[in-house]
């Protein structure tokens, strides 16, 4: 994935056609699923990780006030914005010129909103890599959080945060659900969540995830 500037915002993107064809952040909810599977075969975090740039980037070009204060995406009402008004997304920006891409839900929002699902069912809100060649867990924030995570003796102490408490506009009080991958033998019998202890851990157990609120 690259980074660009468009005036004044940014946006990850580059997967796809957009490292070959005239257009920037296209698709990048397409490659999500190929990531996910990856990462679950290899256990390296990089691929979980690039998954949840990639359903990331599709959800930044959404018709919404703060991309048309940064001119990332047009106004609600040019000529060539179809449903401005709904938080519609294109398939990509900067399609052959200044203007962005509209086809269908499906290459834009509605992929987006596939993806995000695809990652929610398999890894929850957040995920925890225990081993895939890491030398200490490693977290992921993946529904909108922050995660750190530490393993002391057989306790893993997991922190998850909502990611818009930076910005003032958090609401709290939301579920969520944080999994793990730990290979057998877990080494990981306890897990302390957000100050909570859940004792009793099994790799099945991690598997399934275990509840919290941000």
């Amino acid at each position: 994935m690259v980074r660009y500037e468009r005036r004044y915002g940014y946006l990850f993107g580059g997967l796809g056609a957009g490292n070959t064809d005239g257009e920037w952040s296209d698709r990048e909810h397409r490659a999500v699923p190929t990531l996910a599977d990856y990462y679950l075969v290899t256990g390296k975090a990089e691929y979980l990780e690039r998954a949840v740039a990639g359903a990331r980037a599709s959800f930044g070009l959404m018709h919404m006030p703060p991309n048309y204060e940064f001119n990332i995406t047009m106004q609600p009402n040019d000529v060539s914005v179809p449903r401005g008004t709904v938080g519609y997304s294109p398939e990509n920006i900067l399609h052959g010129g200044d203007w962005d891409g509209f086809s269908g839900f499906n290459w834009g929002g509605g992929g987006a909103a596939t993806a995000a699902a695809y990652l929610e069912i398999l890894f929850g809100g957040a995920h925890v890599v225990l081993g895939g060649g890491e030398e200490r867990p490693r977290a992921v924030g993946i529904d909108g959080v922050t995660a750190t995570a530490a393993l002391s003796r057989s306790t893993l102490t997991v922190t998850v945060q909502n990611a818009l408490e930076a910005y003032g506009t958090a609401s709290g009080g939301r579920a969520l659900r944080v999994t793990a991958r730990c290979a057998e033998p877990c080494a990981v019998k306890t897990v302390r969540l957000n100050g909570v202890t859940h004792g009793g851990q099994t790799a099945a157990t991690l598997a399934a995830g275990l509840p919290t609120t941000v």
